[in-house]
C-alpha cells in the first residue's frame, strides 16, 4: 500500500457513516483516492463505497471496475449519479449503539449461541452453503456467532467489516426460525463480544425492511445517519 493511500485511509473518520469504507480498505480492498475524496472497491462483493463529493479523476477507473452497487453519503449521491450515469435506488438508514454494558446485551441472548472460530469450524456445516461461503470468503475471518436450535443453526450474526471503534452487524435467520428471537440472540452475542473489545455496533436497513428495523430497535440501536445505494440505470 503506497503512502498516499495509507494516509487517506487513516484520514477517514472512525464513525458509523464511514465504517464500511474504512473496514473494506483495512481488509485490502482497492482504494482510489483524490485528496479527501475516494472510492473503496470490494471486487468479491461487487461493491464500491464512495467518500466525499464527485471526482472526475477517479470516475474512469471506478467505471472500469463496474461494481454492481455503490454506497455514497446521501448529500453527495445525486452528484455521483450524474457523473457515473447511475440511479439512486434507496437510502438505507444507519443505526448505531456505542460500546455499552456487556451484561445489557447478554440479557438479550435467549437461545444457545456459539462462536464460529475460523474457516474450519464444524458449525459452518450447519449453515446454508451460501452463508458458509460468505464467511469463509471474508479475510481475515470475521467475528461470527450462530444461534442454535436442537443443535443445528437457526441464525447467524457476523461482522462484515469492523474498525477500531465499530463493527458492522449482519444477520441472517433461516426461514424456519424467523420471528422466534434467534436473530436477536445471535446479533446480541456479536454485539456483546464487540462491546467487550471496545467496539460499538452499526446496523444498516432499507426503509421498506420492517423486520430489520424492528430488530434494530430490539437491540437498542438508534438512528444515526444514512447511506445512499446507487445502481446502474435500468
Amino acid at each position: 500500500m503506497d503512502t498516499a493511500t495509507a494516509r487517506w485511509i487513516r484520514g477517514l473518520p472512525d464513525d458509523p457513516v464511514h465504517l464500511e469504507a474504512r473496514g473494506l480498505a483495512g481488509r485490502g480492498a482497492r482504494v482510489l483516492e483524490d485528496g479527501a475524496v475516494g472510492a473503496v472497491i470490494d471486487a468479491r462483493h461487487d461493491l464500491a463505497v464512495l467518500v466525499g463529493p464527485p471526482s472526475s479523476r477517479i470516475a474512469e477507473p471506478l467505471l472500469a471496475a463496474s461494481p454492481a452497487e455503490l454506497h455514497a453519503e446521501p448529500g453527495h449521491a445525486d452528484g455521483w449519479c450524474e457523473l457515473l450515469g447511475l440511479q439512486r435506488r434507496a437510502d438505507a438508514i444507519l443505526h448505531s449503539r456505542p460500546s455499552a454494558d456487556v451484561s445489557a446485551l447478554e440479557s438479550l441472548v435467549r437461545h444457545d449461541v456459539a462462536p464460529v472460530e475460523d474457516a474450519e469450524d464444524p458449525l459452518l456445516d450447519a449453515l446454508p452453503r451460501s452463508l458458509a461461503e460468505e464467511l469463509v470468503g471474508i479475510r481475515p475471518f470475521p467475528r461470527a456467532f450462530v444461534a442454535l436450535a436442537g443443535g443445528g443453526a437457526a441464525a447467524l450474526a457476523y461482522a462484515f467489516v469492523e474498525s477500531k471503534s465499530w463493527l458492522d452487524v449482519s444477520v441472517d435467520t433461516l426461514s424456519a426460525f424467523r420471528r422466534s428471537g434467534f436473530g436477536t440472540s445471535a446479533a446480541a452475542a456479536l454485539m456483546a463480544d464487540g462491546c467487550a473489545r471496545g467496539r460499538g455496533a452499526v446496523w444498516g436497513a432499507e426503509p421498506h425492511n420492517a423486520a430489520s428495523l424492528a430488530l434494530a430497535r430490539r437491540l437498542g440501536l438508534e438512528r444515526c445517519g444514512g447511506v445512499a445505494i446507487l445502481v446502474e440505470d435500468a
